[in-house]
């Protein structure tokens, strides 16, 4: 966003918040955004600070995707303003740089502070900065600029040079700049190309098209479009990609790990043929003569001639030895073989599962499994989701809810359900945690049946005319210690076999 679009867009948010909403609470979204959820007198909006291209800088918006993951100025906003009023933003004399000042009043001694959230929406280099009221950096969400943590905020130099953008238009128009500046327009233009954005301006700019992809009357209501109808999408594809992609590197890793395990395995097969030839060495020790590198035996088990390689530096009962440690290595080494298999099959079994999430995710944040310092832990925010939450599928008596990735399967399996609930998964393959509620009475056939088929078309076999489905109580259901986001066992399950397509 250059710097004209940007003052008339700051201009439109004081008019948006004059009303000097107070912050509800803070948190992340995708990328280097910070979301601040804002309370008027009448309802609650948005108010969204990204330094990601090409949306980079403010909007207001009905609601704004949430993740789990903060940034640790998250943590730091959300102890300095939280219930603190938004008193003015503002555009600094600066190139791009935005100024938001928040009021906190102590509740109980009636103490106020001011704090000033800086934000530097300069392109490839910017940063958001918390300040006191002294300017002094208290936390950063970047680590692009020059200004520190502990430091006195630094201002940036003012901008000299005019935005490239326009210089070409002025050329493409064969007039001055100021000329162009000097145009009256009360829309916001955006050029799209390919699904991706060219630019966005106040101003027409002809040399990139003849007319704008669209036409609106505020900046806010553009970077609300950029982000939901541009952005989002091409993000979400993006994200999808490089999930898959690192779980399909992992997959590989296992499955590598596996086949050389597997490789073990049948090489430490042969510890009764080598506990065999070191018997047969003692039966034979009258026959071997120094110097033989080999000797022939019958095999007393076959009744075959066995041939036997020796070590010619070893004496015949030290390569009788050498045999019989190589069978003890191999009976050791068989019990941790196949231990390890059984591991690793679980992990290839559960990475598949991850795979056919992600590649099936409905949502950016279904994506975001892994866990992080940062992550938000507000147990009554979890509470209220918990109550907020809709059935995917409801009958008389009951609610069924269906997980579409491993944080969605984790959270109704462990957060949502009660011991007494009913879990259901396809066996075998990869597929969603479905939950089964009862509103009241006792769970019957036709229930059990329901859930089933709700497990069946939520898998990888949802194509499938039979689909094998296990199902147990959810006190029955435990996490896999040390395991990813929805990573179970069970116990005390039973099974039945159903039709998805029906």
């Amino acid at each position: 966003m250059d710097l004209f679009t940007l003052q008339k867009h700051i201009l439109e948010l004081q008019g948006m918040l004059e009303d000097k909403p107070f912050v509800q609470r803070v948190f992340s979204g995708l990328g280097r955004t910070i979301n601040f959820r804002l309370r008027f007198k009448e309802n609650t909006a948005d108010l969204s600070l990204t330094l990601d291209l090409p949306a980079q800088g403010p909007r207001l918006a009905n609601s704004c995707k949430e993740t789990d993951k903060n940034h640790s100025i998250v943590k730091t906003l959300n102890r300095l303003v939280n219930n603190a009023r938004l008193n003015s933003i503002k555009c600094l004399p600066n190139d791009r740089v935005v100024r938001i000042h928040f009021v906190a009043i102590d509740a109980y001694f009636g103490n106020r502070r001011d704090y000033y959230l800086i934000c530097e929406f300069t392109g490839r280099v910017c940063d958001i900065y918390i300040c006191d009221e002294d300017l002094k950096i208290i936390d950063r969400l970047g680590t692009a600029s020059n200004n520190r943590l502990g430091a006195m905020y630094v201002p940036l130099s003012p901008a000299d040079a005019l935005p490239p953008i326009y210089v070409k238009e002025a050329t493409f128009r064969s007039c001055s700049v100021d000329e162009l500046l000097a145009e009256t327009t009360n829309s916001v233009f955006l050029y799209v190309s390919g699904n991706k954005l060219r630019a966005f301006s106040i101003y027409e700019l002809r040399h990139l098209a003849e007319k704008p992809t669209e036409t609106f009357k505020l900046v806010n209501e553009a970077l609300n479009y950029t982000e939901d109808v541009l952005c989002a999408p091409g993000r979400f594809r993006q994200l999808k990609e490089r999930v898959a992609a690192s779980i399909n590197k992992e997959l590989k890793h296992k499955k590598e790990l596996l086949q050389k395990q597997a490789d073990l395995k049948e090489k430490y097969a042969d510890a009764d043929k080598m506990q065999t030839l070191g018997n047969l060495i003692i039966a034979n020790l009258y026959r071997i003569k120094p110097g033989m590198p080999s000797i022939e035996a019958e095999n007393w088990e076959t009744q075959e001639n066995v041939k036997i390689e020796l070590d010619l530096s070893k004496t015949p009962a030290a390569n009788a030895k050498k045999y019989f440690n190589l069978a003890k290595k191999a009976k050791r080494g068989i019990v941790e073989v196949e231990k390890r298999i059984n591991e690793l099959e679980n992990d290839v079994k559960w990475l598949e599962e991850e795979l056919w999430l992600a590649e099936n995710a409905s949502e950016e944040s279904d994506l975001l499994i892994e866990k992080s310092k940062y992550q938000n832990k507000d147990k009554t925010r979890e509470k209220n989701k918990i109550k907020a939450l809709k059935p995917d599928f409801e009958t008389d008596n009951c609610m069924y809810f269906i997980g579409r990735s491993a944080k969605q399967n984790d959270f109704l399996t462990f957060k949502v359900a009660k011991s007494e609930d009913y879990w259901f998964h396809a066996k075998d393959v990869p597929g969603a945690h479905v939950i089964l509620k009862l509103k009241e009475g006792t769970v019957n056939e036709s229930n059990i049946l329901t859930g089933a088929i709700l497990a069946a078309k939520n898998s990888f076999a949802k194509n499938s005319d039979k689909v094998l489905v296990e199902y147990t109580k959810v006190k029955n259901v435990r996490r896999v210690p040390n395991g990813g986001l929805g990573r179970v066992f069970y116990i005390n399950q039973k099974s039945i076999l159903v039709n998805p397509l029906k």
